[in-house]
């Protein structure tokens, strides 16, 4: 029988703003890393912390983590290289995780930005099998708490099928965008403007002069298709078109949109039961605007 505090998870959705989402990693981040992050923040969202002065306090108990993504206990003590030291993975993981930075511009003059880390502090007490993050209460209440439309929510259940440390930040990116779609539009498809390849190495932490991008065929089988067929567990259809300028292969264009079944499934939990969209949905008149989408943009979502 699974134990009632990861039945509670398994209904939790994450809630950050796309400031955190788009925080600047640290290129040693792992797929473990991003799971660590979520699995954490889902405390958040279920208002697991402690507030003293001006720190947040919260923690997760390592093996309901290692449970929950089906890894083995024992192997979040196993020796790995980090910058050449010898640590165990946990540590690792926390090493890279208070490495995690809120980088914030300024519209007054371009050339004008703050890093501030994103974690205090965090760190492992075996002898009682937690896992600690400390957080400015500044950052937590701005983007974790009082958030009005600048936020990415997704469902923490669909990161056990993210396979690649890539699909991640796209997940969010296109989650993000999709969320405030279906809820101001009220449409579950969202056409993006074409991303650079700058852009995109950025968001994904891949070197811009590496072989993915000077050979198309290694983006499309070694990055853009794994993370394709990652996010068919997710509430997320994606399809993309490489651009050209010129000659050379120079832009990336997505087009996105909610899994109707799994949108269906959500409705609640977006919009909460008493709202007219959910009212509306329960008596399928969204249905046929869901379905009506579906038949505008099945040449593009081919799948």
């Amino acid at each position: 029988m699974k134990n009632k505090s990861l039945i509670k998870q398994e209904k939790q959705f994450i809630v950050k703003s796309n400031v955190i989402t788009r925080a600047v990693r640290s290129i040693d981040t792992t797929i473990m890393t991003m799971r660590l992050f979520a699995f954490g923040l889902a405390k958040l969202s279920d208002k697991q912390y402690q507030v003293k002065k001006d720190i947040v306090e919260f923690n997760i108990s390592l093996a309901d983590f290692t449970n929950y993504y089906e890894i083995g206990l024992n192997h979040m003590y196993d020796f790995v290289k980090l910058n050449g030291r010898k640590v165990t993975l946990i540590e690792k993981e926390m090493d890279i995780l208070t490495s995690f930075k809120i980088k914030t511009l300024y519209n007054d003059e371009p050339f004008d930005f703050d890093f501030t880390n994103l974690f205090l502090k965090c760190g492992h007490r075996k002898n009682t099998g937690k896992i600690y993050f400390k957080i400015y209460k500044e950052i937590f209440e701005k983007h974790f708490v009082n958030q009005i439309k600048n936020f990415t929510k997704f469902y923490l259940p669909y990161t056990k099928f993210l396979t690649t440390k890539y699909t991640w930040p796209l997940y969010e990116y296109f989650r993000s965008f999709l969320y405030v779609s279906s809820k101001t539009s009220k449409s579950v498809v969202f056409t993006h403007q074409p991303m650079d390849f700058e852009q995109l190495s950025l968001l994904l932490n891949i070197n811009l002069d590496s072989s993915y991008f000077k050979k198309s065929e290694n983006l499309k089988k070694r990055i853009l298709e794994p993370i394709k067929k990652d996010l068919l567990n997710t509430d997320v259809i994606m399809n993309y078109e490489i651009i050209k300028t010129g000659r050379k292969n120079t832009h990336i264009k997505f087009c996105t949109k909610l899994n109707i079944e799994k949108f269906a499934q959500q409705q609640k939990e977006v919009y909460g039961q008493t709202s007219n969209n959910y009212v509306d949905f329960q008596n399928n008149q969204s249905k046929q605007i869901l379905t009506n989408i579906d038949k505008d943009n099945q040449v593009v979502f081919d799948n």
